[in-house]
């Protein structure tokens, strides 16, 4: 209910400027403040959904008994772009990753630059490497928008938007003048994999040239990135978005870039409904040799995001304000990757 009276009482704010798509990918990004160094022990990169949820931990809250800062969570943004995670000449300067697939990719290949991952979705754990541990730390759900002046329904079942994303020319320009113009994050992205499984579609490198209705990039070329509504420059597309950024956004608790965007219902169910078509945990992804209680474990990843007393899950305020719901569950360790 919480989510449905910040929903309403936010909606009156909605604003009506939309920026040039080519625009939407120079959002300002958040890195850790102040910038390092100092260095604090525990470095995260990964998705947009939750990035300004780790942030707002790391940068504000969660501290130690010397009031220093446990964690750095850096903001994903579109490449080459550059990060530097670790003390010393030449050390720990790897590519930003762009959403929370390249996050994941980059805390395997980087074990001694990147200790967690921000992912959005678990869907991809038979693919990934034996010794990861998926964390649940809230619920997010996973919709479409579409300009609140624009022509897309309010209201689409995941029928027909299986049909939109798989460029049914009844349905969908060029085909049809007149038809949607779908948007959809760039390849690897956790909120394309997740909205792509929920809809029976199988997912590839080169799905958008297969079915070139779909954009994954901008008008200069750039990957379209998560939960930004200035992508939305016509009155036909539409886009996914997630629920917990859109209503941070809205709220000012965290930088608005929703544009002129408005969340749609699936299959007639609000997003904002604990049932609704893509609810989903979010999670950090940690090595499961950091928090297996085999010596020698990373007491600092423990205490941040294991059990439901981590300071990670205890700090609930922090969760609502950027826009998820707590979790039950939030801090458990037995959702492992590998077949």
């Amino acid at each position: 209910m919480r989510r449905k009276r910040l929903f309403l009482a936010a909606g009156a704010c909605l604003a009506t400027v939309a920026l040039a798509l080519g625009a939407a990918g120079g959002t300002a990004v958040a890195d850790p403040v102040p910038a390092p160094p100092p260095y604090p022990p525990v470095v995260g990169v990964g998705a947009q959904t939750t990035q300004n949820l780790m942030n707002d931990l790391c940068n504000n809250i969660i501290k130690d008994g010397s009031g220093n800062r446990i964690c750095q969570s850096w903001d994903n943004g579109p490449q080459p772009s550059t990060i530097k995670t670790r003390d010393g000449a030449g050390v720990c300067e790897i590519p930003r990753p762009s959403q929370g697939g390249s996050g994941f990719d980059s805390l395997i290949a980087n074990p001694t630059c990147v200790d967690f991952a921000r992912v959005v979705t678990a869907t991809d754990k038979p693919t990934r490497p034996a010794g990861f541990t998926y964390i649940p730390m809230a619920t997010d759900t996973l919709t479409y928008a579409f300009r609140g002046d624009g022509t897309v329904p309010p209201n689409l079942s995941d029928a027909t938007l299986k049909r939109i994303y798989q460029c049914d020319p009844a349905l969908t320009f060029p085909s049809n003048p007149n038809g949607f113009r779908p948007l959809i994050g760039v390849f690897g992205a956790g909120n394309r994999t997740f909205f792509f499984q929920k809809l029976g579609i199988t997912d590839s490198a080169n799905y958008t040239t297969l079915n070139p209705c779909v954009h994954d990039t901008d008008a200069s070329g750039a990957g379209i990135l998560a939960n930004d509504g200035r992508y939305l420059t016509h009155p036909r597309q539409l886009i996914t978005y997630s629920v917990g950024p859109y209503l941070a956004q809205i709220t000012k608790a965290e930088a608005d870039i929703h544009g002129n965007a408005v969340l749609g219902s699936i299959n007639g169910i609000s997003p904002l409904d604990e049932n609704a078509f893509g609810a989903r945990p979010v999670y950090n992804v940690v090595r499961t040799s950091d928090i297996d209680g085999v010596a020698p474990d990373n007491q600092n990843i423990k205490n941040l995001f294991v059990g439901a007393g981590s300071q990670v899950c205890s700090n609930t305020t922090a969760i609502k304000k950027a826009g998820f719901s707590t979790r039950a569950d939030c801090g458990s360790t037995t959702l492992v990757s590998g077949p």
